[in-house]
């Protein structure tokens, strides 16, 4: 009996170690080609995700130094374009100021109010389907029925995911606070 358990020990010792993830990979089959273009994909992913917050969540010291200096040469076009290419809340609502130039003061007040609040809209809607997501990638990371059942890539995206999301939520809570700050 113990000569057949130390058989049937030596037995898997040598299996497992002569199986490499390579190996592994290819005795996987089919099955792994989705796996590793899911992988592939969600790394991807993630990047692109990473690049475009980070440029989002920079914030431009010298926007509206340009911005004066645009309007005091009077080259209002040039200010509107960096305004576009901006494309951040607090720059279109400086656009619409732009764009009420030569009206009375009051009317280009009144339309910097009405875009701010859109903009706090959008924003706030954003925040709440953010969290919503969160909230179900949470859910999903917390349930071991999912986590120990669904593949690993599927539990890598979720994560990835997560991530992804929390630090969009972030950047759009800053976004937020920074036009309510400049709306009074």
């Amino acid at each position: 009996m113990t000569s057949l358990l130390i058989a049937a020990q030596t037995a898997a010792q040598t299996s497992s170690a002569e199986l490499s993830v390579w190996d592994l990979c290819l005795k996987g089959g089919i099955i792994m080609i989705p796996l590793a273009l899911l992988s592939l994909v969600s790394i991807y992913i993630f990047f692109e995700r990473w690049f475009a917050l980070r440029k989002a969540a920079k914030d431009d010291d010298t926007f509206m130094k340009r911005i004066k200096d645009y309007i005091h040469d009077g080259e209002i076009e040039s200010a509107d374009m960096l305004c576009k290419k901006t494309a951040t809340p607090y720059a279109r609502l400086i656009q619409k100021g732009i764009s009420r130039i030569g009206r009375p003061m009051n009317d280009v007040l009144v339309a910097i109010e009405n875009v701010g609040n859109l903009e706090i809209a959008k924003l706030e809607k954003e925040i709440a389907r953010l969290e919503n997501e969160i909230k179900r990638c949470s859910g999903m990371l917390k349930n071991p029925g999912f986590v120990n059942k669904a593949p690993e890539a599927k539990v890598n995206a979720e994560k990835e995911k997560l991530a992804s999301y929390t630090e969009k939520l972030e950047m759009t809570k800053t976004q937020l606070d920074n036009i309510l700050k400049k709306l009074g």
